[in-house]
């Protein structure tokens, strides 16, 4: 009986009471007669329906499917456990009959007995195994090896940077510039030739306003196609060097107009070596700008 006929019965049997006790002056029921169910009247129904909660079957709906839900979901548990211990019988019995299948290719080999079958198979299968796990711990002992030599190179690498980086700020506090490949170029004066003038020029200097005198004076012309360059190079490499370098000079529109290319055999390390050179310019005036790199580097046998 759901929980509505059961609240409806009891609702109805309250109501019959209700009734008898307001009829006093009514007929006692006979003992002898069969008992009648309860009727009740239209207004006590009425009062009845709107008595029961309107969400009544609602909720009695949720619980029956509520029950319904945990039922389904203890059957699906039960269920899937039946599969896993079918899936684990399978896997076993697949095995067993691979292993018989073996046993039958290898018979020949091994003879007709399983069980020393199964024992020369275990061997051979621990030996496997080990040989396995001895050529993983090789890897991985070569694979921590080149680690701690890609360390060892990279520290190193980071040491020689860090020295070089050391000898290139002692280089450059002592006026050299590095010009690449370990070479190192110093401070250099460049010097035009004079050239002397057949005929005094006139020289005109302001005396006070409105007026002004001249003296007649000696002076030099300055020429500008000839000019000496005098500076040093330096090897910065660890081992003894034949160095070829060169220097070239500029004007104020970018175009080359002038060059010297200094040689030095069997320079040593850390030795500066000066040079002197007389060369001809392409030019009427200064230059404007110049650059020096270095040509070669190449070790000494």
């Amino acid at each position: 009986m759901s929980m509505r006929s059961c609240l409806i019965v009891l609702l109805l049997c309250a109501a019959n009471a209700t009734t008898s006790r307001a009829a006093p002056d009514a007929p006692e029921p006979d003992p002898a007669a069969p008992e009648k169910a309860p009727q009740a009247t239209p207004e006590q129904l009425e009062r009845i329906r709107l008595a029961l909660p309107p969400d009544l079957d609602a909720r009695s709906s949720r619980a029956e499917l509520w029950s319904e839900l945990l039922r389904t979901a203890v059957e699906s548990a039960r269920l899937r456990e039946e599969l896993a211990r079918s899936q684990a019988d399978l896997s076993i019995i697949r095995k067993e009959l691979e292993e018989l299948r073996q046993f039958i290719l290898d018979h020949e080999e091994f003879g007709s007995d399983y069980e020393e079958y199964q024992r020369i198979k275990k061997v051979a299968e621990r030996e496997t195994r080990r040989r396995q796990a001895e050529q993983r711990r090789k890897e991985v002992d070569a694979q921590r090896e080149e680690q701690r030599k890609g360390r060892n190179a990279q520290q190193q690498q980071r040491s020689r940077e860090e020295l070089a980086k050391i000898r290139a700020e002692q280089y450059q506090q002592a006026g050299f510039t590095p010009i690449g490949l370990e070479a190192f170029m110093g401070r250099s004066s460049y010097f035009y030739a004079p050239e002397d003038s057949t005929q005094p020029p006139m020289i005109y200097k302001p005396y006070r306003i409105g007026t002004a005198y001249t003296s007649p004076s000696t002076g030099n012309e300055i020429d500008y196609t000839k000019m000496t360059i005098s500076g040093s190079v330096l090897s910065a490499a660890a081992d003894i060097r034949n160095i070829g370098v060169a220097i070239t000079f500029f004007d104020e529109h970018n175009n080359q107009i002038g060059a010297e290319i200094v040689q030095i055999e069997n320079a040593r390390p850390n030795v500066p070596y000066p040079f002197t050179a007389q060369l001809q310019m392409a030019l009427n005036r200064p230059f404007a700008s110049h650059a020096s790199y270095v040509l070669y580097s190449d070790p000494v046998p």
